[in-house]
Formats: structure tokens, sequence, C-alpha cells
């Protein structure tokens, strides 16, 4: 089944493979989040999320969207690890 899941930017997280990142964002609670489409039949992958402010160096990781939190850009980067 396909759905949207959000996921909160402050840890690894496990997340359906192949899933699609869509947005990225604060919550109704004021949270840095990134929301995703997934497939729930798929077999769940380990992610981490690299925030990463302007002009800083890379950490790896595929580009997925920016937010800004206390007063500062964060450009947010998703890398799949091995748990």
């Amino acid at each position: 089944m396909q759905t949207v899941y959000k996921y909160r930017l402050d840890r690894d997280c496990d997340i359906h493979a192949g899933a699609k990142f869509v947005n990225v964002g604060k919550d109704l609670e004021g949270v840095p989040c990134v929301w995703a489409i997934v497939d729930t039949t798929n077999n769940l992958v380990r992610y981490k999320f690299h925030c990463i402010w302007t002009g800083r160096p890379l950490r790896g990781g595929d580009y997925i969207g920016t937010v800004t939190n206390d007063g500062l850009i964060w450009h947010i980067f998703a890398e799949e690890v091995q748990p």
C-alpha cells in the first residue's frame, strides 16, 4: 500500500525501500521533518539525514530539500546506511 509518512530529521530512521521524498519542513509542533511516499509492502532500510548549513562541506547522501530552523538554513541530504 502506498502512503505518505513523516520522519523527524534529528534521528536515523527506518524507511521503506524505494521511498520518494516529497517535502521538507516543520510539522505542526515546529519539529523539522521530511515527508515521503512509501510502499508499506517494501522492506525497511535505514536512512541518516544530514543537515548542512549553507557554505559547509557536504557529507554524502542525496539532496531532498531545504528548511529554516532557529534562524539557520539547513540543506537536507538523505543517505541509506547499514543498521
